[in-house]
């Protein structure tokens, strides 16, 4: 559980896109209210997860 004033930047299957370093800095962005963090709908979910794949992807065969 979190303690007042921590931020739990994102929960889900999104938490496996987001390393610590990352994490840190959304957090950081949040404090300074230059960014915000709210729910997904359900309808978009599977279409930004496979965005994030596709990138990912795109930059692995990039590579190859």
């Amino acid at each position: 559980m979190n303690k007042p004033g921590e931020h739990n930047v994102l929960d889900g299957l999104y938490d496996r896109l987001i390393d610590e370093r990352l994490s840190v800095e959304l957090a950081s962005l949040i404090e300074a209210n230059q960014a915000s963090v709210l729910a997904l709908p359900a309808e978009e979910r599977s279409a930004r997860l496979a965005e994030a794949f596709v990138k990912i992807l795109v930059g692995i065969l990039d590579g190859v």
